[in-house]
């Protein structure tokens, strides 16, 4: 307060006296106050602070409602100023928030990496650079996100302070720019209209920062977007030094505080096949309030191995899933604890690590178990190169929700199976080392119910063909245990293909041949004495088959292949009669397969094939791209129409056609001229009338 402005307060404090004094040469001046040249003044000015005056015996603010003392005067209070407003010079004026930003927001669209406005991270101690915009109106439902991009090294701390200027409340996204969806994070209140956070980021790279306002969030909510002209921000970023990376062992355990990104650092093992599990348990089983958190891992290179966080089920209830099972790359792992979104108030964590677990087997095994409610058992074992592996499990409980995982050496999930009862679950596992099986029970209520299950995993050798030239042939012999010990051959193709299959084995043995597809699918089958003739299988071009050969007496068995060119085309009608059939082009290749359909029980496919020689047919039906198992019947007719031989069953509810077997006369051999084959339902044994297939046909001159 000066002087000035003093002296310009304390005669209303005179006249209030003098009002009360009368008349006369003796004047009588009341508490705190005396008389001076006739006059009552305070006794001690400086008795009350600055902005206050002294009244009725009291220091009393010395301005009225609504204003503050400042500078010497009285002027409206900064409180007062509503959003979008700030005070100046006394009174409260627009802001014009973007006049002191660093970087404003690009052209819109600015929401994706492409068109987003790009910056650099200051340094450690630096000024902010300061970014600023308007969230607009938004485009029917579609809200207006701000992108802003950054490079940043791995392991770097940033702090964001974002200012809701003409937001009703701002918010802050941000996430990599090369795995959309993984480790993104979020920066809003939820119960300020300012936000701000300081943030690990766990790789390098470019990240993406988005800004909005608060409600434009999904953040369980439905509520509509919103954006304008007035909708102004202002977003702060800094670099702050990080914390030191911690040291954390594989049977130990590390605290901390949620908000503070703390990192660890998780040596391997020598022969790289450590496996840790990590967990965030919560006290008691009680959800984190705090938060959904996150427990993230990267390699030495600064890759992302995981991310694993709480879970928001489809009733918007959290569940705290954070817990994985990892192996220990070469060069350890960089383990981060921290949050994806606050809430009210963060608190502390416990991580906890722990190895040793896993049982090591042999192949083939069994296992009688049970597991608690998420409680999951761990299998390895290492293979030779092409195992087949075969893993069944049963007797499992009717509240059972049970999933069967294969894993490799860097702990990938490779295939899984999941249901309530029985499981099956096949994988050719190509490369040698090890595997892991994990069997899990992924029930969410708690209960004290255990899930029991029987586990048999077996598994068996391959012998791998060398690539088949095409047209060419293959060979391999491998043994065979007898019966329930196939021997199995894995067989490719160097192009699209048609496979003929000839297997021998043990003198007066009984042969059950079949090909697979690399899903175990069932492609083909036979069986008898030796030989066992398989053919007319289609390959793709690098696409890997399995023939299994399963006798019933042990010894050698020997494969011999046959691969001729295949052409693919396409159904087209109409073609429901020879007078309109679709004719097949059997001159660039002596094999062709056509995707068809039936599309009600009268419903008729023709095809039409012109022999330029003489020569052997052999044509059947199989499934097509759904899977669907439509009951086919397969007709050859000659060129007048007239019916040569007919085939309902085959595999399955497939068909087939071979002239040496349908026609003995003459070999099989059919006189060149024109064919026709007439595919329709056989109507009955399937479910339904209508369907994909494939029909696959080849000729032998």
């Amino acid at each position: 307060m000066t002087s000035n402005s003093l002296r310009w307060l304390i005669p209303l404090a005179m006249v209030a006296a003098v009002a009360g004094s009368g008349c006369g040469s003796s004047v009588t001046c009341g508490p705190d106050t005396r008389e001076e040249s006739g006059v009552c003044v305070a006794k001690t000015l400086s008795s009350c602070p600055e902005g206050t005056v002294l009244a009725d015996g009291a220091c009393r603010d010395a301005c009225g409602a609504g204003t503050v003392f400042k500078n010497g005067q009285c002027t409206v209070a900064d409180a007062i100023c509503g959003a979008g407003t700030e005070l100046v010079d006394g009174s409260c004026r627009m802001v014009d928030a973007l006049a002191r930003v660093t970087l404003r927001e690009a052209t819109e669209p600015n929401n994706a990496a492409a068109n987003a406005a790009r910056f650099e991270l200051p340094g450690v101690g630096a000024a902010p650079v300061v970014l600023g915009g308007v969230v607009a109106a938004p485009r029917a439902t579609e809200a207006d996100l701000d992108g802003y991009v950054f490079t940043a090294t791995a392991g770097q701390r940033i702090r964001l302070e974002g200012t809701a200027v003409g937001l009703p409340a701002i918010a802050m996204v941000l996430e990599p720019v090369s795995s959309p969806g993984r480790l993104r994070r979020y920066v809003v209140s939820l119960d300020q209209r300012d936000a701000s956070r300081e943030l690990v980021l766990p790789i390098g790279g470019e990240w993406i920062l988005w800004v909005s306002d608060a409600a434009n969030l999904d953040l369980g909510g439905q509520r509509a977007a919103r954006g304008g002209e007035l909708f102004t921000y202002t977003v702060a970023v800094s670099q702050v030094a990080a914390a030191n990376i911690r040291t954390v062992d594989a049977s130990g355990l590390a605290t901390g505080q949620l908000v503070d990104g703390d990192r660890f650092a998780l040596a391997a093992d020598p022969a790289n096949t450590r496996l840790v599990h990590l967990e965030l348990p919560t006290p008691d089983g009680q959800l984190p309030y705090d938060g959904i958190r996150s427990l993230w891992a990267t390699d030495a290179a600064g890759r992302l191995v995981f991310e694993q966080t709480d879970l928001l089920d489809a009733q918007g209830s959290l569940q705290p899933m954070v817990a994985v099972d990892v192996v220990v790359p070469d060069g350890g792992l960089t383990i981060g604890v921290d949050l994806v979104l606050p809430f009210s108030k963060p608190g502390g964590y416990t991580l906890v690590a722990s190895d040793g677990f896993g049982t090591q087997v042999a192949l083939p095994f069994a296992d009688l178990g049970d597991l608690s409610i998420n409680g999951s058992q761990v299998w390895y074992f290492e293979v030779a190169a092409d195992t087949v592996l075969s893993a069944n499990v049963t007797e499992i409980g009717y509240d059972a929700s049970f999933r069967l995982e294969l894993r490799d050496a860097n702990y990938t999930l490779l295939d899984s199976a999941e249901d309530s009862n029985s499981i099956e679950l096949r994988a050719l596992l190509a490369t040698a080392g090890r595997y892991y099986l994990i069997a899990r029970d992924t029930r969410f209520e708690p209960g004290d119910t255990m899930l029991e299950y029987r586990l048999e995993v077996d598994g068996w050798t391959a012998t791998r063909l060398p690539t088949v030239a095409v047209p060419g042939i293959g060979s391999a012999t491998a043994a065979s245990g007898g019966t329930g010990t196939p021997a199995i051959f894995v067989v490719s193709a160097a192009q699209d293909a048609t496979l003929d299959f000839a297997v021998t084995g043990p003198a007066g043995a009984m042969l059950a041949v079949s090909a697979l597809d690399r899903t175990f699918q069932l492609i083909s089958e036979s069986q008898g004495g030796f030989p066992v003739v398989l053919d007319g299988v289609n390959v793709s071009a690098g696409a890997s088959i399995l023939v299994a050969v399963e006798s019933d007496t042990p010894g050698d068995v020997m494969l011999d292949v046959t691969s001729m060119q295949s052409v693919r085309s396409a159904e087209l009608e109409p073609n429901d009669s020879p007078s309109t059939p679709q004719l097949l082009d059997l001159t660039q290749a002596n094999a062709i397969s056509v995707g068809a359909s039936l599309d009600s029980d009268t419903d008729v496919d023709v095809f039409a094939i012109d022999l330029a020689t003489d020569a052997v047919l052999v044509a059947q039906t199989r499934p097509g791209p759904s899977g669907a198992s439509v009951d086919t019947v397969l007709e050859l007719l000659d060129e007048t129409g007239n019916p040569l031989a007919d085939n309902d069953d085959d595999v399955g509810f497939f068909s087939r056609i071979d002239t040496r077997t349908s026609i003995p006369t003459g070999g099989g051999i059919l006189p060149a001229g024109r064919y026709y084959l007439r595919v329709g339902w056989a109507m009955y044994g399937a479910s339904s009338a209508d369907g994909d297939y494939e029909l696959a046909l080849r000729i032998i001159p």
